[in-house]
């Protein structure tokens, strides 16, 4: 038989199923599924599984097998029913009404031509041969005709727009969950180059650098609480401070760690007294203790004074004349 009259063949199968009002409306819809695997060359044997094809046709597992049970019952399809597990799924062949038998001269389905170097391969007796491959039609599943689709799989093949509008339930939520969760990941990564900004300018005017790592991460705990700029303006002025006191004392290395300075929350310090600031409101400097002033003399101590140098003066005065 040539593939034209095989083809022939396969499309009176199609528009003799389609005829009988007595089969369910999905059958129709398997028996269209099933069309392009009936191999001619495996003897016009098809071996789609019900999983398969009830994922191409957008039904219910269940719902296929009842609409194979009818094809067979009504005499539209030879069916050899495979066992659970891979590699033994069912078997079919079209069966044209009318006819003795199906489609094939010789009654039964023949086996393909196996290689000399495939027929070590274990079959069970009475069944035709298999090729360890089965083969395909195509590279890529058949499309389903559209008669066999619903309104959403056939916006989707045809390219419509507007079927986000028309997704089921579960696909709207998971685009909004995928929104969502990228709106987040933008969001904390704006937060980490703002922290990673602030501590960057915190570390600037500390004024010791060491125990970086440590610093960064007190000052995140730092910043969770209060705000950033609060902790960098009182960095600035304990710089201030602490360059007064070394001028004046010495021994920089009484100053504070930075990891330290923030797990103790000495930003919360009052600013030191004395503190210099300029125009801008920025301290740059410290006065430094002035000397204590003279304290005011009460008249006695005064005359006791002003005697006392009389007396000196009178001294030095009869020491020079009899000198």
């Amino acid at each position: 038989m040539s593939t034209k009259q095989f083809t022939a063949k396969v499309f009176r199968w199609l528009h003799q199923v389609n005829a009988d009002a007595k089969l369910p409306a999905s059958a129709a819809k398997v028996a269209i599924r099933l069309s392009p695997d009936f191999n001619e060359e495996k003897g016009g044997m098809a071996w789609s599984a019900c999983k398969t094809m009830a994922d191409d046709i957008g039904k219910s597992e269940s719902t296929v097998i009842s609409a194979v049970r009818a094809l067979h019952a009504r005499g539209h399809l030879q069916v050899e029913w495979g066992q659970q597990g891979r590699g033994h799924s069912n078997r079919y062949w079209m069966i044209e009404k009318g006819q003795q038998a199906d489609l094939f001269d010789d009654q039964k389905p023949q086996p393909a031509k196996v290689l000399e170097t495939e027929k070590t391969l274990a079959f069970e007796a009475g069944k035709p041969q298999l090729s360890k491959r089965k083969p395909q039609l195509s590279k890529r599943k058949p499309l389903p005709a559209k008669e066999t689709l619903s309104k959403t799989h056939r916006r989707t093949i045809e390219g419509d727009s507007s079927i986000a509008k028309h997704s089921p339930p579960r696909v709207r939520s998971a685009r909004k969950k995928e929104a969502t969760d990228e709106s987040k990941n933008q969001g904390r990564n704006a937060r980490a180059k703002a922290d990673a900004e602030s501590f960057a300018e915190f570390w600037a005017v500390y004024p010791r650098h060491v125990a970086k790592e440590p610093a960064r991460k007190e000052f995140a705990k730092a910043s969770k609480t209060t705000d950033p700029q609060v902790i960098i303006e009182a960095a600035k002025l304990y710089a201030v401070a602490e360059r007064a006191r070394i001028a004046r004392e010495g021994k920089p290395e009484c100053t504070k760690y930075p990891g330290n300075w923030l797990r103790d929350r000495r930003w919360e310090d009052p600013p030191p007294q004395g503190a210099v600031i300029d125009q801008s409101g920025n301290v740059v400097g410290f006065e430094q203790p002035r000397a204590r002033e003279r304290r005011e003399q009460t008249p006695t101590e005064a005359a006791a004074e002003l005697f006392a140098e009389l007396e000196e003066r009178d001294r030095k005065w009869r020491e020079a004349r009899h000198g």
